[in-house]
């Protein structure tokens, strides 16, 4: 892609990239799961729409912290899920997450192997020359949660939920006919709990993507 040049010539300051995609137009359907979840995210993020980049940003996670290694790994969904979940929170100007989910997917490498996807997370780390920082993913997902899918789902969906604002939660809940009156925190964990159930129950969470 061309860089834009001011009048005189010289480059312009570089400006944020911005997915645009034309009205009335669709994308179209994505068989992959991780190429799907991925570029739902960032439509829904788009959107403005954040209880559904909850529910995705959670799906991605009990993928990263799911039971598969590295070895048993074939399609490569950990790295993936680290990697995009990595790009995404880039974008947003979250750093300090940006680097610790590359500096996971950068730890999915498969010794001897040439794909060049293992590449790309040491790639982004370097260009953005990330430092070590305070910022640990351990607080976003307990330790005791890993390889539980549920158990996962809902501590991401918590630690998403308690970044909304009240307007967020009661837009949020309005949306899912549920009561949006009240104290912050009582939203807050109803919110939660309905979408616990969303991204536990099949035919709903289905219907979402």
């Amino acid at each position: 892609m061309r860089k834009p040049h001011d009048a005189d010539g010289t480059d312009a300051p570089s400006a944020p990239f911005v997915l645009a995609i034309p009205e009335n137009e669709s994308l179209p359907r994505e068989s992959r799961l991780m190429m799907r979840l991925v570029r739902d995210l960032f439509t829904a993020t788009l959107a403005g729409d954040p209880s559904l980049v909850a529910l995705i940003r959670a799906r991605l996670h009990s993928i990263c912290f799911g039971k598969s290694n590295v070895r048993n790994d074939v399609s490569m969904r950990k790295i993936h899920a680290w990697y995009y979940l990595g790009l995404h929170y880039d974008a947003l100007g979250k750093s300090e997450q940006s680097r610790w989910c590359m500096s996971y997917a950068e730890g999915e490498f498969v010794e001897g192997s040439n794909d060049l996807t293992y590449s790309l997370p040491r790639i982004h780390i370097k260009q953005r020359n990330y430092k070590d920082g305070s910022y640990d993913v351990g607080a976003l997902i307990s330790e005791e949660c890993e390889g539980d899918k549920d158990s996962i789902l809902a501590s991401s969906l918590r630690a998403s939920v308690s970044d909304f604002s009240l307007k967020e939660l009661q837009e949020a809940l309005r949306n899912r006919g549920e009561r949006y009156g009240g104290k912050k925190t009582e939203l807050q964990h109803i919110l939660v709990q309905r979408l616990i159930t969303e991204a536990t129950t099949p035919s709903i969470l289905n219907s979402k993507f």
